[in-house]
């Protein structure tokens, strides 16, 4: 690039820089008019930013959602009501990581293991709950929600199990 070019480039911006700072308003109705006009170039350069300011964007996030609130819990309800298939899974993966520590394609391998069917009952279920023993955390295998449930209800107890089988076993 000659010199000539670079120089007028140089003074360029300045003058811009310069323009935008004595009329910042203005500035930003010209930023928008070219937004609107150039969708996809305006998202291109928005990436690039973010990428090349990570912290600067982040800052600039934080200001913005404590300076309104209301508006960004109304842009999360509308986000996560348009979404929902996206929601649950979302919900379903931080769910089997937090709890379990499981990722969604150990918990896929489990539900092939048993053939999509409960461990106890073996009744097929879109869902299959994660049994697991509460002292340790080592998982079991999976449940249907009513076995899983009827266990809780013994609280992992094999003796009170027991007992309830002999109470049933009685009443014949």
């Amino acid at each position: 690039m000659s010199r000539d070019l670079e120089k007028k480039r140089k003074t360029g911006r300045e003058y811009q820089r310069k323009r935008r700072a004595e009329n910042p308003e203005k500035a930003r109705q010209c930023d928008r008019e070219w937004y609107a006009a150039n969708p996809e170039s305006g998202r291109k350069r928005s990436r690039k930013y973010r990428a090349e300011h990570p912290e600067k964007t982040r800052q600039a996030i934080r200001k913005y959602k404590a300076a309104n609130p209301e508006k960004q819990r109304g842009s999360v309800l509308r986000w996560r009501a348009s979404h929902p298939e996206r929601i649950r899974e979302y919900d379903r993966k931080s769910a089997l990581k937090r709890k379990y520590g499981l990722t969604l394609e150990e918990y896929d391998t489990l539900v092939t293991t048993q053939g999509g069917r409960c461990a106890i009952c073996g009744r097929e279920d879109e869902l299959l709950s994660v049994d697991h023993d509460h002292a340790d955390g080592v998982i079991r295998g999976l449940l249907c929600r009513l076995c899983n449930a009827s266990l809780g209800g013994f609280h992992d107890d094999p003796g009170l199990l027991q007992k309830a089988v002999e109470y049933l076993s009685a009443g014949k």
